[in-house]
């Protein structure tokens, strides 16, 4: 019955949260509880002939009903606290006036006050209500000491019931707004059980999912180191060269790619749009155009083959105008003739730089991507030819390597370092070299997280 009672009285807004609910019951079941025994302490104070005790017991009743009205009409919390503690104070203190002052057995109700406060109206509220009442028992004390007489207004023939009623009574109230906090606290961590079992249900459902997924993304990275060009391949064909090669995550969107076709030696450092899942599979889209380019149409010169890779991406990922794809790839694309010491160059946005006598020459690529898509008109790309001469060093890469961030300031390594770098190796192997830029690239990131994938192509002439 009282439960029902409770919820009665709480608005249904605060069914939606639950320490907002638990917060509510307490509130509402205070006020019950103090209307109840207002009820009583009204009817002895008819029966001992006390009129102090109507004088405030009924306007205290009147405001918890009030109160418990205004509650269900959804007035904010904090005012009915205010407005009901303050009534309780002023009830207590005219109960104690006319029952001997600083010497009535009602004293004890002054300092249970607070502590009501604190559990329904919280500490704020617990602590402004223990600062009125220490005011209160503080001016009973200066006028009991100033020799101020207190009526008895009451039948003192009744004295001893009337003061164990009012101890009981006390003591009853204390226990049954305890308990009403008891059972609220009691409802919240019970849910609380259940809404932590139910997280450990959905953790555990996660760990599964992600392990499922981790697995199937480190298939796919065998999958792709499988598509790219085996290390003895690349030995075969570029007997003294390195490749740097980080993906930032398990899959990579960068990669490499190195064939032959006759006299001729192609290799390219490619960097697809974003890296991970989505970039690996478009790198697995521009190894197989560039292969079929190579193996199925003839191409050899390295702006065919960039033309070509255009037109396959821009055909396999731009179908129509609603479903078209705004990805594409930069690379630097070599095709190197050994016998007539010729290289052939193109690129899409990413240079060649060729080091010679202590200086580096850069040959720009052109500045759009692979990837002119269906509403626009098909670029074509451009083709350099550069005569090489013994020692020359050759490097394409992508941009990962010069754009991360590190250093004490947090920077972008840039282009210009790493020129620098490649001067201050150019005398080490290929090897060595590739050594160096790791630990370089690695001492610069730091405790950083790497940003993009990094991928580096050396040859030596």
């Amino acid at each position: 019955m009282f439960k029902k009672l409770i919820e009665y009285f709480i608005p249904d807004h605060f069914t939606l949260n639950e320490e907002a609910h638990r917060k509510a019951k307490i509130t509402v079941g205070t006020l019950l509880v103090v209307a109840y025994f207002n009820i009583n302490y009204i009817i002895i104070s008819i029966l001992f002939e006390y009129a102090g005790g109507l004088y405030s017991q009924v306007p205290l009743f009147i405001v918890s009903i009030c109160c418990l009205l205004l509650f269900k009409n959804k007035i904010l919390p904090k005012f009915i606290h205010i407005f009901f503690f303050l009534v309780c104070i002023i009830s207590i203190a005219i109960t104690v006036y006319f029952t001997k002052g600083y010497e009535s057995f009602i004293t004890p109700w002054i300092a249970s006050t607070p502590i009501v406060a604190l559990l329904v109206a919280g500490k704020r509220g617990g602590i402004i209500c223990l600062v009125i009442c220490s005011l209160v028992l503080t001016g009973f004390y200066c006028l009991y000491i100033d020799g101020y007489s207190f009526p008895e207004g009451y039948n003192l023939k009744y004295k001893n019931i009337f003061s164990f009623t009012t101890n009981i009574g006390l003591i009853l109230i204390l226990y049954l707004v305890a308990i009403v906090f008891e059972n609220t606290k009691n409802t919240a961590l019970r849910n609380l059980d259940e809404k932590n079992n139910l997280l450990d249900i959905q953790k555990k459902t996660l760990e599964i999912k992600q392990k499922e997924i981790l697995d199937s993304i480190n298939y796919s990275r065998r999958i792709q180191r499988a598509i790219l060009p085996p290390d003895k391949t690349v030995k075969r064909l570029l007997p003294d060269s390195f490749i740097l090669y980080k993906p930032k995550d398990i899959v990579s969107g960068d990669f490499y790619w190195v064939t032959e076709w006759g006299n001729k030696i192609m290799f390219a450092a490619v960097d697809c749009t974003g890296h991970g899942v989505p970039g690996a599979f478009m790198s697995i889209v521009g190894q197989n155009i560039l292969n079929q380019s190579v193996n199925e149409y003839g191409l050899s010169k390295p702006n065919l083959l960039l033309n070509s890779l255009n037109k396959g991406v821009s055909r396999t990922l731009g179908t129509d105008e609603e479903n078209i794809i705004r990805d594409g790839m930069d690379l630097a694309l070599c095709a190197l003739d050994k016998k007539n010491m010729t290289l052939e160059f193109a690129g899409a946005y990413n240079p060649l730089w060729i080091l010679r006598n202590n200086e580096i020459i850069e040959i720009k690529g052109n500045k759009f991507p692979i990837g002119s898509f269906m509403d626009d008109a098909i670029q074509n790309f451009d083709n350099h030819e550069i005569k090489l001469e013994k020692g020359d060093l050759l490097y394409v890469f992508t941009d990962g390597y010069a754009d991360q961030f590190g250093g004490q300031k947090a920077k972008k390594f840039k282009d210009k370092n790493v020129k620098k770098l490649l001067l201050e190796i150019r005398n080490e192997s290929m090897e060595r070299q590739k050594e160096i830029l790791e630990s370089t690239i690695e001492d610069w990131k730091g405790e950083l997280e790497q940003i993009d994938d990094i991928l580096i192509m050396g040859v030596k002439i």
